[in-house]
């Protein structure tokens, strides 16, 4: 029996895939795309590529978000090419790459940006040094009327145990020292307000103070005491003894010995100065029955006034440790000041200014 070919000239071939005649082997190979020659591959990606942009923009997208895959037929057939055109939505391919260079950019710039923070912070730290330097001079904060630490002299001079310790600061410098006398309560915010570098002037360190600024020290540990001609105020033991209304007491204003004598005295009629001077002479004529200061200011209150009669109660009532307020936020300002103090302190310079202006040495030990 002889075996007949299929596709032999004159047999009937079966019907091919989906009722399509399949067309004879010599026109194999031949169809519309490139009429029957081989292209090659870049060739291909191109003509499609260009046929994609064309069929993008009726749908709506960019051409970018198609991918073009090869077709794994070597030869193009009816109806089909070589490169298969797949459409994938921006969004659920293309957009994740996209979205990779500003995550990365996002990523690197936050880093930079606590860089730069911390740069301007690091510029901003010192400034005080580097003010002072520029201009030549140190301008200190003081009372001036605070004697022995801050007072003014026979000429209007402002000197005292504080001012020759900021004249130190300021030959250590070498700057010209300036010297602003502000009433005691306003000195905090003329610090914070730029006005002055530093301010001395017999301040106690407190925790509401240092919350306005930085505090270095204390170069002087002191305490309350009382200055007064009365022997029962002199020979109290307990506040309650004091707590009357009969008993007067005088403070200065704004001062940590305000803030003592309303607490301990609260029925008390207190009365505050601007000054200790103004204080000091209540108490000689009888306006008010003591006046509650630091233990620096009652030793100079009986050398100025020896035949006063006062009657001062000397023991320390309470801790008060005496310290230099520098600008908020100025680290390299604050090391350079506990540097100098610890200084002063190793050279007994202190202990000569507390005999120069206290009659003894003075206490840094807390």
């Amino acid at each position: 029996m002889r075996r007949i070919k299929v596709g032999s000239p004159g047999i009937l071939r079966p019907p091919a895939r989906h009722g399509r005649q399949r067309r004879p082997r010599a026109e194999r190979g031949q169809s519309p795309c490139h009429g029957g020659k081989r292209l090659s591959w870049g060739t291909c990606r191109g003509l499609i590529g260009i046929r994609a942009i064309l069929y993008a923009r009726g749908r709506q997208y960019r051409s970018g978000a198609f991918s073009a895959v090869r077709n794994p037929a070597r030869r193009c057939k009816p109806g089909s090419h070589p490169l298969q055109i797949q459409l994938y939505p921006r969004n659920k391919v293309y957009m994740g790459r996209f979205l990779k260079l500003p995550l990365l950019l996002l990523v690197l710039l936050i880093p930079l940006a606590g860089c730069n923070t911390l740069q301007t912070e690091n510029d901003t730290a010192g400034n005080t040094l580097d003010r002072i330097q520029q201009r030549g001079e140190l301008i200190l904060g003081t009372a001036g009327t605070m004697a022995p630490m801050t007072l003014l002299d026979e000429n209007g001079k402002p000197t005292g145990f504080d001012v020759e310790m900021a004249r130190l600061m300021a030959d250590v410098m070498e700057v010209k020292l300036t010297v602003k006398t502000i009433p005691f309560p306003e000195l905090i915010p003329a610090l914070r307000n730029g006005e002055v570098d530093v301010v001395i002037s017999n301040m106690t360190i407190t925790p509401k103070r240092n919350m306005q600024a930085a505090f270095v020290g204390p170069y002087l540990k002191s305490g309350k005491c009382i200055i007064t001609k009365d022997e029962n105020i002199a020979r109290a033991t307990q506040s309650e003894n004091i707590n009357t209304p009969d008993t007067k007491m005088v403070a200065l204003k704004g001062s940590t010995s305000e803030d003592f004598v309303k607490t301990m005295l609260p029925y008390a009629t207190i009365y505050t100065v601007d000054d200790v001077d103004a204080g000091v002479q209540m108490v000689i004529d009888d306006k008010a029955g003591g006046m509650l200061t630091d233990y620096p200011i009652c030793l100079a209150a009986l050398q100025q006034h020896p035949d006063a009669g006062f009657v001062s109660l000397f023991s320390l009532l309470t801790y008060e440790p005496i310290g230099i307020a520098l600008p908020a936020n100025d680290a390299l300002f604050v090391n350079w000041t506990e540097n100098f103090l610890q200084r002063l302190n190793g050279t007994n310079t202190l202990q000569a200014l507390g005999r120069r202006w206290l009659g003894q040495g003075v206490t840094t030990e807390e």
